[in-house]
């Protein structure tokens, strides 16, 4: 584990971790047994304050019987400047998410993670104590459970916009332009320099029937949508929708990372449930493209579950909010591959798409074959 993690769990007391357990055990009478077991996860989370994922797990006595408890520990430095990658993200909300225990009882089968409690540290670190959603089925998600999220996101956003809740925090609005501006600024760059070598073999393979002019094409469109989306019908959304964000269990879809909280259009957040498959592993995103239609219907029915009867052209105009940024960055990282930028990473990325560089271009073929189609959609919804 880093350094730096040990010596912030260092400063947990033992108290602090007896209240933790008591709360996880609901047993107000429980007792440590030992010491506890720290290991860092090797979870996703792009923005650079949070510091570290760890899961504590340790053994307590509760009713004269020994039992093991297990939790994961959130830690978040507030004092870090927020990075590009989520510079849209307010920490303090998802805070008082799980300290004030909101979105709890809304009456879908949408929830947080359960929490024990919120520690602050030193030096504007805090400690965030969640359930142990470990068990739960990890990505890559098979096609049932992609449609049970879409069905219990579609039951929360509906929800949201038919009897929003109360909240002790001012929503941001539009976090969906905000994305786009700050992720836009960093693209321009590579966008440049994919349309200069559209011919090379290694973009074309990548390319191949699609031409460079409908990739230009949705760029440009992608930025009307967002000259009309905030007249879009608006409700609450979760903000960071993808896959690691979410844990698919029987009944109900758990969801961690809480810090992207916005009132945006109805349907980003299945933009970003969708389009965050395209840029895992190669397979999961060939997978959730050739079903796009089903997980977009399945989601519908979740609107309609929660009482929302809106127009179902807007709801699909929301669909593209986030949709073409994920399009782009996989051509991008074709891009990155050819002009040798991403070598410096070249493992990590293999590890992500589960395929080697040589194989990528070939076989992020299916999901720019999207894009055409995309293009006449999208136009015809704008004009």
């Amino acid at each position: 584990m880093n350094p730096n993690i040990e010596s912030i769990l260092d400063g947990v007391s033992t108290g602090d971790i007896a209240l933790v357990v008591r709360n996880a055990l609901g047993n107000p009478a429980a007792s440590v047994i030992g010491k506890p077991t720290w290991r860092e996860i090797d979870a996703v989370h792009n923005d650079q304050r949070t510091l570290a994922i760890v899961r504590c797990s340790g053994a307590a006595d509760s009713g004269g019987k020994t039992v093991t408890w297990s939790c994961v520990v959130k830690i978040i430095d507030s004092s870090q400047e927020a990075n590009v990658a989520a510079s849209w993200n307010d920490p303090a909300m998802e805070e008082k998410v799980y300290e004030l225990g909101l979105m709890t009882d809304l009456g879908v089968p949408f929830r947080p993670a359960k929490c024990f409690g919120v520690n602050p540290l030193r030096n504007d670190v805090k400690l965030i104590w969640l359930e142990d959603l470990g068990s739960a089925p990890q990505p890559p998600w098979t096609m049932d459970e992609y449609l049970q999220v879409a069905l219990h996101v579609g039951e929360f956003n509906g929800r949201m916009i038919v009897d929003p809740p109360k909240l002790p925090f001012n929503l941001p609005v539009d976090g969906h332009r905000a994305r786009r501006n700050a992720i836009g600024s960093t693209f321009s760059e590579r966008f440049a320099s994919i349309r200069e070598n559209s011919s090379h073999p290694v973009l074309q393979a990548a390319l191949q029937d699609v031409s460079i002019k409908s990739v230009v094409e949705l760029n440009s469109l992608f930025g009307e949508l967002h000259e009309v989306s905030p007249g879009l019908p608006h409700g609450l959304v979760f903000g960071d929708c993808h896959a690691r964000n979410l844990f698919p269990l029987e009944h109900e879809t758990v969801a961690v990372d809480w810090a992207g909280l916005a009132s945006d259009p109805v349907g980003t957040d299945l933009s970003v449930l969708v389009g965050s498959a395209f840029s895992w592993s190669v397979d999961e995103a060939v997978m959730v493209a050739q079903n796009e239609p089903a997980i977009f219907e399945m989601y519908k029915n979740g609107l309609r579950n929660a009482g929302w009867d809106g127009e179902w052209d807007d709801v699909r105009r929301a669909f593209f909010t986030h949709l073409p940024i994920y399009l782009m960055f996989s051509i991008g990282l074709v891009e990155l591959i050819r002009s040798g930028k991403a070598n410096g990473r070249k493992e990590w990325f293999e590890a992500r798409r589960g395929a080697s560089f040589q194989e990528i271009p070939e076989r992020m073929a299916p999901i720019i074959a999207l894009i055409p189609g995309y293009v006449e959609e999208l136009r015809q919804l704008l004009h």
